[in-house]
């Protein structure tokens, strides 16, 4: 099974819960024993942000993770400290986005990501954040509509003062605000489109309105790098 390490914990003295994404089974948790022994021969394959190939046996209680086989530590993230902190954050994203047993095709997303961002120079973090997320929303069925008026589906080019809007699911007209059968809702905010700080702000709201979990705001990685 290819799987993507999102974290592990310790459990008892020895063993740890690994939990994996994979796009046959979403998201899952498993129990490797034996791994923080000092002969175990998987504990190194098992670090977060590990693309990796494990053999599951399913027990009568849980499923246990018996063999893993790395297939790709992405060096290159993990010489970047920069890198390294925009990938433990996507992880951390996609582990709260996600629920156990579903959201198989956002394997493809995420790995995909770790694979760009290995071998992609980052310009700015948190750009390249919103961009994953856009990706990810797509995968788990939230994607903003960004080419057209989600009300009255006039393009970018016709749109006279456009904004951004969580509640109609993307950019309307200043005019179509409350249109559509839809009127404001206590979470509701509007962003204008004038920079990257505008659409990351959409992005961030966006997110939290359409589900229901609140998510850390992505956009401190530039405050943790100071």
């Amino acid at each position: 099974m290819d799987a993507i390490v999102l974290g592990r914990k310790d459990v008892g003295e020895y063993n740890q819960w690994v939990v994996c994404l994979s796009q046959k089974y979403g998201k899952q948790q498993y129990l490797m024993r034996g791994v923080k022994k000092i002969t175990s021969k998987n504990a190194a394959h098992i670090e977060p942000c590990s693309f990796i190939d494990a053999t599951v046996v399913s027990g009568k209680d849980l499923d246990i993770l018996t063999t893993s086989y790395l297939q790709d530590s992405f060096t290159l993230i993990h010489q970047d400290y920069v890198k390294r902190l925009m990938a433990d954050t996507i992880l951390r994203i996609v582990d709260l986005l996600t629920i156990s047993g579903e959201d198989g095709q956002v394997f493809d997303v995420l790995l995909s990501g770790l694979y760009s961002l290995s071998t992609d120079s980052v310009v700015s973090a948190v750009r390249w954040i919103d961009l994953f997320m856009l990706q990810l929303c797509e995968a788990i069925g939230i994607v903003p509509v960004l080419d057209r008026c989600c009300v009255c589906g006039k393009s970018r080019r016709e749109m006279n003062t456009p904004v951004l809007s969580a509640l109609h699911g993307g950019v309307v007209c200043r005019g179509c605000v409350g249109g559509g059968g839809r009127s404001y809702a206590p979470k509701e905010r509007l962003y204008l489109l004038k920079n990257e700080a505008d659409f990351h702000a959409f992005m961030h709201h966006h997110v939290n309105f359409h589900l229901p979990q609140d998510i850390f705001d992505w956009g401190d990685i530039e405050k943790w790098l100071k």
